[in-house]
C-alpha cells in the first residue's frame, strides 16, 4: 500500500523529501511524491484521475496536496481542490478546510463494480496564511544572508514572486556555497540540489528544519506517512 502526496513543482518536491528524509516519525508504508507542473484545476484533475485509474490495482490509503497560499485565500485554495476533486469523483462530498484533521474519505466505483475509497487532505504553504515556499525557507533560514538581502534590496519595484526566488537564489549560491562549490552550481547551490546543499553543510546548515514554524507542516507529513 501506498500513499500519495500531490505538490506543484520540483522545488516543492525536494523540500517536502527533505523533511520526510529527517522526520523522527516512523514511516509504516511508502511515500510517492507526485508533482502538477503548474498549479491549476486541469492539472490537479489530471492527478486525481490518475490515482483513481491506480487504485483497483495498487492500494492507496492517503493523499496529502500541498499547494502555495500564493496571493490566494485559503477558501479560494480549498475551492480549487474541491472543484476538481467534484471533476473525478462526482458524488464526494467537499473538502471544508486544509489540514489533516479536516480529511475526507473519498468513495468511488471502479469498472469492475467494487468499492474503493482512501483519505483526502491538503496543506497550504506559507507564512501567515499567504506566500509560498519561498517565504518559508527564508523564514527558516539558519545563516546570515548580506548577498542575498543586498540584492533583494536592489530588486524594489520588481514582481514580489521573482524577488522571493531570487533571494533564495542568491543566499544559496553565495552566502552559502564556496568558490569550488559555485563552479557546479546547479549541483551545489540551487533550491533543486537542497539535499545536496544540506549534505555540504552538516555543520551549519543554511536552513533550520527543527524550525517551529514547520510544525504544521511536519504534522501534515506525519499523517500522511501514518
Amino acid at each position: 500500500m501506498t500513499n500519495f502526496i500531490i505538490v506543484e513543482g520540483q522545488e516543492d518536491k525536494v523540500f517536502i523529501e527533505l523533511l520526510l528524509d529527517n522526520s523522527t516519525s516512523v514511516e509504516v508504508r511508502p511515500i510517492f511524491i507526485d508533482k502538477l507542473g503548474g498549479l491549476s484545476v486541469e492539472s490537479l484533475k489530471n492527478k486525481l484521475t490518475t490515482i483513481k485509474t491506480k487504485l483497483p490495482r495498487e492500494p492507496i490509503e492517503k493523499v496529502g496536496i500541498i499547494l502555495d497560499f500564493d496571493d490566494k485565500t485559503k477558501q479560494e485554495r480549498v475551492d480549487l481542490v474541491n472543484e476538481a476533486l467534484k471533476a473525478v469523483f462526482s458524488n464526494q462530498p467537499p473538502l471544508k478546510d486544509c489540514g489533516e484533521n479536516n480529511a475526507i474519505t473519498v468513495s468511488f466505483k471502479g469498472n469492475d463494480g467494487s468499492s474503493y475509497n482512501f483519505e483526502l487532505a491538503c496543506y497550504l504553504m506559507g507564512l501567515n496564511n499567504a506566500g509560498e515556499l519561498e517565504d518559508v525557507l527564508r523564514d527558516i533560514k539558519s545563516r546570515d544572508s548580506p548577498v542575498a538581502d543586498c540584492i533583494v534590496e536592489c530588486l524594489k519595484g520588481i514582481k514580489l514572486k521573482e524577488v522571493k526566488k531570487e533571494w533564495i537564489h542568491f543566499y544559496l549560491k553565495y552566502d552559502i556555497c564556496n568558490d569550488k562549490q559555485r563552479e557546479h552550481a546547479s549541483k551545489h547551490c540551487s533550491l533543486k540540489a537542497l539535499k545536496q546543499v544540506m549534505n555540504n553543510n552538516k555543520s551549519n546548515p543554511p536552513f533550520d528544519l527543527s524550525n517551529s514554524n514547520l510544525k504544521q507542516l511536519k504534522d501534515f507529513l506525519d499523517w500522511i506517512k501514518s
